[in-house]
């Protein structure tokens, strides 16, 4: 159902010049927590979610001279779905929950919207390699730590959900705090070679 979707996503991702190391399973994680919490949440509107979560990102991958993903993300979404016929209800849905899921500017106003908002930052807790390879680039150990109080942040959107993850968002500050940075040369090779080998 949701293909044509995701092959757009991917398209993107293939074509752009803009690599992270963490795509495009990223979405795959974020899709993954969307359907879990769809599942809890039959009020939701399970197509505006899943459409959603595989467009929220999509922004990282179109040349837009640096303009906020979330944004582009929004544009593209409206764009394609428009073209796809989709009607304004889901267009509106789906338009609101990509703009709101960094919860900084915009904030989740709706069911579907805060259901990415969760599965976003709890897609970054819940995989093995979104902090590491924070802490290791350009921008350190500190942003990979404030990045981990924003996402734990999020996951109040749904507390019964927030409680299990707990452990984790501990684990994860303890093991940024203390893995060796003279190791972070590595993590950053691992990158370049993935770069590589994707292009």
């Amino acid at each position: 159902m949701y293909t044509k979707y995701r092959k757009h996503f991917l398209d993107a991702f293939k074509k752009s010049d803009v690599f992270y190391a963490t795509f495009p399973h990223h979405v795959e994680i974020v899709t993954h927590w969307a359907e879990k919490l769809c599942d809890t949440h039959p009020e939701a509107d399970r197509k505006a979610v899943i459409i959603a979560a595989l467009f929220h990102d999509i922004g990282h991958f179109i040349n837009v001279n640096g303009e906020d993903h979330a944004v582009v993300s929004e544009r593209e979404a409206i764009k394609f779905l428009k073209k796809e016929g989709e009607s304004d209800e889901l267009i509106n849905k789906v338009a609101h929950a990509v703009r709101a899921h960094r919860n900084s500017d915009v904030k989740p106003q709706t069911i579907e919207a805060k259901i990415l908002t969760f599965s976003d930052s709890a897609s970054h807790i819940t995989a093995p390699d979104v902090y590491l390879y924070l802490a290791a680039g350009k921008y350190g150990k500190k942003s990979a730590l404030e990045k981990i109080e924003r996402d734990y942040r999020d996951l109040l959107l749904f507390p019964e959900e927030k409680k299990k993850l707990e452990g984790i968002y501990v684990a994860w500050k303890d093991v940024v705090n203390t893995f060796p940075e003279d190791f972070y040369p590595y993590i950053r090779k691992n990158e370049e070679r993935s770069k590589n080998h994707n292009k």
